[in-house]
């Protein structure tokens, strides 16, 4: 503020303005002079308006400043106080969500747990049939060649039993364990056994016609018919198909359509919940980072202001601090009291910019006085 407004020019000020005389420069003698405020002045005093104008002029540039910084500062809030406000909405919103998942999930499981599983997992069942099913291709196709059936025949016929027969096994399987059949289901309980003992019949027949007919058993010096090599082959085929039946009916439920559908709602209401929980885990970490974005540019406006604020109010009660001190050594060295000192002194107004800072984002803003 300088010299002339530090604490000794101003008491010095006042002693100066309260006498009523004053020394001439030659020859040194006290010469009189008015006090200063005059003794009837209604009016503030001239040092006073002085100091007053002293401290705006040293708050407005601090205004200026703050004003400056809070241009880049406010957008970065509001935007951090946005994108905040969106993370939680979006967490609460999938939270939500992951209730009623949650609830869908458990009531799915309670509808699934009142059946019994079947005894043998689906997995193994399928791992079981394709086994057979290979099973029947190699050694149908093994034997045809060896008795030197043409070779695409061979693959057709041994690929034609290993696919049909445990195709058909599964389905016999599972309409077997059943515990509601429809009359169809009952038909085809008595097709599918009569159809495969037909198919196996037929091949077996064309097999020992092929063998009579080429004498292959009297070139190989087998100790065996035609017909017992046949039925051997024959019953092969049968165990491997009942064995077939017998893996399908365990992996099979009693109630398998209802059962089914009560495994599928099972499994979409895990993934859904699973899905959820992933979103909700996303989102939470979305909801942290905003909110730590937040915080620090929360923090970072609330402490500048805080400290221009802080500036300013040193000013404004150092000028009345000064103000107080003319006054006092004024009238320590002055007979009256003038009406003006007798009114409240003046201080410097710091300006609503600073002394309020704006935390609402919104066009009718609430504000935080300090």
């Amino acid at each position: 503020m300088g010299k002339k407004y530090a604490y000794r020019g101003v008491v010095g000020r006042g002693k100066k303005d309260g006498r009523e005389w004053k020394w001439e420069f030659w020859p040194f003698l006290k010469s009189e002079k008015p006090s200063e405020p005059k003794p009837d002045q209604e009016e503030t005093a001239a040092f006073e308006e002085e100091l007053l104008q002293l401290g705006e002029s040293e708050i407005a540039p601090i205004v200026k400043k703050w004003k400056k910084i809070d241009e880049k500062l406010k957008p970065e809030y509001c935007n951090a106080k946005n994108d905040d406000a969106r993370a939680d909405n979006e967490l609460e919103r999938l939270t939500e969500e992951k209730k009623e998942s949650f609830e869908e999930y458990k009531d799915t499981k309670e509808k699934l747990n009142k059946f019994t599983p079947p005894s043998l997992d689906k997995k193994w069942e399928f791992i079981f049939l394709v086994v057979i099913g290979i099973s029947e291709f190699f050694i149908n196709s093994l034997i045809f060649q060896l008795f030197g059936e043409d070779k695409l025949k061979t693959n057709l016929f041994a690929l034609g039993i290993g696919v049909i027969i445990p195709l058909l096994a599964y389905w016999l399987g599972h309409l077997l364990k059943q515990q509601y059949k429809s009359t169809m289901d009952k038909v085809w309980l008595i097709v599918i056994p009569i159809s495969v003992l037909g198919v196996l019949e037929v091949i077996s027949v064309l097999r020992a016609a092929f063998f009579e007919g080429t004498g292959i058993v009297e070139t190989l010096h087998l100790n065996i018919s035609e017909t017992q090599f046949t039925v051997g082959f024959f019953i092969i085929n049968i165990v491997f198909f009942i064995g077939a039946v017998v893996i399908s009916y365990f992996a099979s439920h009693p109630q398998g359509d209802i059962y089914k559908q009560a495994k599928k709602l099972f499994k979409i209401a895990l993934e859904e919940f699973k899905e959820d929980e992933h979103e909700v885990k996303d989102a939470a970490e979305e909801a942290e980072r905003t909110d730590n974005s937040l915080e620090k540019i929360t923090h970072l406006r609330a402490k500048i202001h805080q400290k221009l604020y802080a500036e300013a109010m040193m000013i404004k009660e150092t000028i009345e601090w000064l103000t107080k001190s003319y006054k006092a050594m004024n009238l320590r060295h002055r007979p009256d009291y003038p009406p003006c000192f007798k009114k409240q002194h003046q201080v410097p107004e710091i300006p609503s910019e600073l002394k309020i800072l704006d935390w609402n984002c919104q066009e009718n803003n609430s504000v935080e006085e300090i």
